[in-house]
C-alpha cells in the first residue's frame, strides 16, 4: 500500500509539473484516486487560506517596492532640480538635520520590540543604533520635504 501511495504522489507531482501553466478545463481532473476525481476547484478550496496569505504577502512586497521606487524618483527629481545627486540631497537635507538616536530612543525601541528580538539589549544595541540612524532611512528626506510629492506629478 505504501509503495502505491508513493507512486501515486510521484505521478501526481509529475502530472502537475508537466501541466503547469497549461489551462485545464474545470471538468478535467488533476488526479483520480480509487476512481474518485480530484479537480482544481477541490485543490483551491483546500488551499484557499494559504493562497490568500500568499496574495497578501505579494501585495505588501509590491506595495513596499513601489513606495521605495516612488521615493527614489522623488528624490532624484528634486536633486536634479537642485543640480545634485539624490544621495547628496539626502546628505544635505536629511542627515544634517536629523540627530543620531539617543540612548533613550534606542532603549525605547528595544523594549517595544523585545519579544520579537528575543536577545539582550547589549547584543543588538549597535544594530539598533544603525537601523535607527538617518543614514539608513532614505525616506527621511521626503518627510523633511513634505512638499516634494505635491510639486511632482505621480500617476498610479
Amino acid at each position: 500500500m505504501r509503495a502505491e501511495t508513493t507512486q501515486l504522489v510521484f505521478l501526481l507531482g509529475c502530472h502537475l509539473l508537466a501541466t503547469a501553466g497549461l489551462p485545464l478545463s474545470p471538468s478535467q481532473p488533476l488526479a483520480t484516486v480509487a476512481g474518485q476525481p480530484i479537480h482544481e476547484q477541490d485543490l483551491l478550496f483546500r488551499l484557499r487560506t494559504q493562497l490568500h496569505q500568499l496574495r497578501n504577502q505579494e501585495y505588501e512586497v509590491k506595495r513596499r517596492a513601489l513606495e521605495e521606487l516612488v521615493n527614489e524618483k522623488l528624490l532624484e527629481a528634486e536633486g536634479k532640480k537642485r543640480g545634485i545627486s539624490a544621495g547628496k540631497l539626502v546628505e544635505q537635507e536629511a542627515d544634517s538635520k536629523v540627530a543620531e538616536p539617543t540612548e533613550a530612543e534606542i532603549e525605547a525601541f528595544y523594549f517595544g520590540q523585545r519579544d520579537r528580538l528575543n536577545r539582550p539589549l547589549a547584543d543588538v544595541k549597535s544594530q539598533l543604533q544603525q537601523s535607527l540612524s538617518p543614514h539608513f532611512h532614505f525616506d527621511v528626506a521626503l518627510r523633511i520635504f513634505g512638499w516634494a510629492s505635491s510639486s511632482i506629478s505621480i500617476g498610479v
